[in-house]
């Protein structure tokens, strides 16, 4: 599949991300900013992915679903990692949080990269089961500070061992060592 739209609304190093709903809202006005996921190098599309706005606060619920051939190739990050900053440095938002099921566990690999932290989790009833959902966010202020560290706002970097490599520190104006 192809998709052919000709202007991109985001773009990351591999990818396109094209507006599915052009009458959503581009400033979180109204309920729901989506977009389809292309590969730059052919059109093939990947997914989709967006944010469900959350009025009359500046909150958003992340979502996105890629096709399966094309899972375990980094798109997810990719893309999450562009949804996720223009909804801080675009639409103003003040959070951007989203679930998933205790056993994804490449979604929660995609959440920390991205730099969506785990706050908790919470039980949902289903027809003779109980799901666990695990909730995953970032508040803008911590966006920034991770950008303004590390220069990106993904988790901190680790070594070959899985250690934290480069500690992060959150700049405070009265903090008499801040950086200028």
């Amino acid at each position: 599949m192809t998709f052919l739209d000709p202007l991109p609304r985001l773009l990351t190093a591999r990818l396109a991300l094209r507006d599915l709903a052009p009458e959503a809202a581009r400033g979180g006005g109204g309920e729901a900013a989506s977009f389809a996921i292309v590969r730059l190098a052919d059109g093939a599309f990947v997914g989709a992915i967006g944010l469900a706005f959350e009025p009359p606060l500046a909150v958003a619920q992340l979502w996105c679903r890629i096709e399966q051939d094309w899972r375990g190739r980094g798109y997810a990050t990719e893309a999450a990692g562009a949804v996720v900053a223009h909804g801080f440095e675009t639409l103003d938002l003040e959070r951007i949080w989203a679930p998933r099921l205790r056993a994804d566990e490449a979604a929660a690999r995609v959440f920390e990269r991205i730099g969506l932290v785990h706050e908790g989790s919470r039980f949902v009833p289903e027809p003779g089961a109980v799901a666990r959902i695990e909730q995953h966010g970032c508040l803008r202020w911590e966006y920034f500070a991770r950008v303004a560290q590390c220069g990106h706002a993904g988790a901190a970097p680790r070594d070959a061992g899985g250690r934290i490599a480069q500690q992060a520190r959150v700049w405070s104006a009265s903090d008499p060592h801040a950086a200028p």
